[in-house]
């Protein structure tokens, strides 16, 4: 059917979504999980248990969860970095509308994302709220038009490995967290940082200024700089 072979690595809430998205277009999905209970739909191959991470590279895409580090399929599988993707960063490729605000930061990322899609829909705007908040983006990929909005809460997880920028990216307070799942706080501020990393200069990068952190990894890319809380 000329369809690729995609990996969907951790099938819980997230993994679902990505595999019928996948599946939709026509493609052989296999679902790869280290729950051996896990319950997969018949349409898709398994790879379950100990093994789950096992030759990973015979697959055109990997499809990770946010929940699991890109570094622990590289461990096993040392040269996928080129095919590792995640329903974010899928997302972000082929979303209809250039209308995208990600949101990211340690504190306060729930609360602004919300505040944002209340007030866009207080302009009469037709908004979608997705990421680490609600539900996977390509739950609702589908039924986005070209002049809606979208609202993208996102976390460190989600965007330690996208090769895609939202047109307006926002950092919030960044403060030492999750260091027990990234190495250690270069690697946290990197990984937010990609969501500033592709932007160009028609972008927009909102950042907390009085936050050193939100300064520096607003920074990485080209987008128009608009600072907030500057004194």
């Amino acid at each position: 059917n000329g369809g690729m072979k995609i990996a969907i690595v951790g099938f819980a809430t997230e993994g679902v979504v990505s595999a019928a998205y996948f599946a939709a277009q026509g493609h052989s999905v296999t679902v790869c999980d280290q729950n051996t209970a896990v319950v997969v739909p018949e349409a898709y191959e398994t790879q379950l248990g100990d093994g789950y991470l096992a030759n990973l590279d015979r697959f055109d895409v990997v499809v990770r969860s946010a929940g699991i580090n890109p570094s622990v399929l590289l461990g096993v599988n040392p040269n996928i970095e080129s095919k590792i993707t995640t329903a974010v960063d899928e997302f972000l490729r082929v979303c209809p509308t250039k209308n995208v605000i990600g949101i990211t930061g340690t504190k306060g990322k729930g609360t602004t994302s919300t505040l944002t899609a209340k007030m866009l829909e207080a302009a009469e705007k037709t908004v979608w709220l997705g990421g680490n908040i609600g539900c996977s983006p390509l739950e609702f990929i589908s039924e986005i038009k070209p002049d809606d909005w979208v609202v993208l809460e996102l976390s460190s997880f989600q965007l330690c490995d996208v090769r895609h920028s939202p047109h307006i990216a926002v950092c919030l307070m960044v403060v030492p967290e999750h260091l027990n799942w990234h190495a250690d706080m270069a690697d946290y501020t990197a990984a937010k940082s990609r969501l500033f990393l592709q932007q160009n200069r028609d972008d927009v990068a909102i950042y907390f200024a009085e936050n050193e952190i939100s300064t520096e990894i607003a920074s990485q890319g080209q987008g128009q700089k608009i600072p907030y809380f500057q004194t």
